[in-house]
């Protein structure tokens, strides 16, 4: 965890001196070789028989030797063969309900296991609950290790959430960590903060943390795939579609029989979308679909609807709207937003594309909340599809709360400030000493400037 991985794979790179006693050595022993072997790039099958063989997955969960078992077979849950499903209880177990974190300064490996193991599954808002309690108990024990350790797992969690402002902070804080002696996961925490620039158009916030990224890309480890998936992120951002594909392909050989599971880098999606662009329609397409055949076997359902999107857009022969009608229905009651917001504006694209549907109620409506979304989080690219979309078919797209409330007049603002605090329209008028007409007037004003329909949506916006 303090980055030196060379040592970590002197120390741990065998399972040869483990003892076989089920002692306390042997399961601490076994947790740090599994995690080292995952994190170096061994065969992740060999690792979970050399794991089920030196301790396997324990029925009880009621010590720290048993719940650091627990952590790794949710890792290799993910990485070798199983499903979400078993990562997720594997993972919940491991963590029993913040007992694992108690054990965190020693255990961090564990911790980090457990928890990715959980938002590779898609069980994001678990996570973040489980991860936020973790983090207030460290900072108040004062634990920077531990502090920096859990919150580059919540920021992850809150990327995929579509949280990028809020994942950004716990980026940032583990950052911070640096000067205290952290230096675990720097690939890992830069791709998140690179990923949360991207999402807001903030391109050349990306440029100071290159050279990192860089250097760290020339490791042969899990982190330096998450640094390369970064790095490939950054090309497509930028429309430099040839090295954003080979920087996905490095991952895919860097993952070579560890962790190669989209749910952990979708490299094969990255490469698809990639490829499509540079008229490499034939492999695009087949890694496409091998992206989509590994994330259903998996089955977490950030994953699965994240693939799903990737086919629909690079596969001209398939059902495409099809599709992605799935990938939402995947979502649903997953607190995935910016991946639902990019899924709803694709899915009316093609409704507008391929039906010829136009202005339709549910093209409308998948429209309004996308940009909704986007806006909310500032996500001013995807803000920035939906309405060029939204202009395609004659709708006017909502102003930006902030630059909506500066178009209300003085008068128009004192009255939108009394009806949200709950006056009727005569008693704005008795207030403002102004006629029920002028108030009325002025209210119809305000609902259009905002982009609303009726006074109850008043507070919310006037509280920005």
């Amino acid at each position: 965890m303090a980055g030196e991985h060379a040592q970590a794979r002197s120390t741990f790179g065998s399972f040869d001196d483990v003892a076989t006693d089920g002692s306390h050595a042997a399961h601490v022993l076994t947790e740090r070789a599994v995690f080292a072997h995952l994190l170096m790039g061994s065969p992740a099958s060999e690792t979970r028989e050399q794991f089920e063989r030196l301790v396997g997955e324990p029925e009880d969960n009621s010590t720290p030797d048993e719940r650091r078992a627990l952590a790794a077979a949710a890792a290799l849950a993910v990485a070798d063969g199983g499903t979400a499903t078993d990562a997720r209880r594997l993972a919940l177990r491991a963590i029993d309900r913040g007992a694992l974190f108690e054990h965190a300064n020693a255990d961090g490996t564990a911790v980090f296991m457990a928890s990715c193991s959980l938002i590779w599954s898609s069980a994001l808002d678990e996570a973040d609950r489980l991860l936020t309690q973790a983090m207030d108990d460290a900072r108040r024990r004062g634990s920077v290790l531990e502090f920096a350790n859990i919150a580059a797992c919540r920021g992850t969690a809150r990327a995929r959430m579509g949280l990028t402002t809020e994942a950004e902070r716990d980026f940032q804080a583990t950052l911070e960590q640096r000067a205290h002696g952290w230096n675990a996961g720097l690939g890992f925490v830069l791709a998140g903060l690179v990923e949360s620039h991207i999402a807001r158009g903030e391109l050349e916030k990306t440029l100071p943390w290159r050279s990192s990224l860089e250097r760290i890309s020339g490791e042969r480890t899990l982190l330096a795939a998450y640094a390369l998936h970064a790095l490939g992120d950054v090309a497509a951002a930028n429309g430099d579609h040839d090295t954003a594909a080979r920087r996905y392909a490095d991952v895919g050989r860097q993952l070579h029989l560890n962790l190669d599971n989209p749910a952990v880098l979708p490299w094969r999606a990255g490469r698809a979308l990639a490829l499509i662009r540079l008229g490499e329609g034939r492999e695009a397409i087949a890694l496409a679909r091998e992206n989509a055949e590994r994330a259903e076997a998996f089955g977490a359902a950030y994953t699965v609807a994240q693939a799903l999107r990737t086919l629909a857009a690079v596969d001209p022969t398939s059902d495409r709207i099809g599709l992605l009608r799935r990938a939402l229905a995947t979502l649903d009651g997953v607190p995935a937003g910016r991946l639902a917001a990019q899924v709803s504006a694709d899915l009316a694209g093609m409704l507008i594309l391929l039906d010829g549907a136009g202005a339709s109620p549910e093209v409308v409506s998948l429209l309004r909340s996308a940009e909704a979304f986007a806006q909310t989080r500032g996500l001013r690219p995807l803000e920035d599809r939906v309405r060029r979309l939204l202009d395609r078919i004659g709708e006017p797209a909502n102003r930006p709360p902030a630059e909506a409330l500066a178009l209300l007049t003085p008068s128009e603002r004192r009255v939108a400030d009394l009806a949200a605090s709950g006056l009727t329209n005569r008693q704005v008028a008795q207030e403002l000493v102004v006629t029920v007409k002028a108030v009325e007037w002025h209210l119809s004003n305000v609902y259009r400037k905002l982009g609303i329909h009726s006074r109850a949506e008043l507070p919310a916006l006037l509280a920005r």
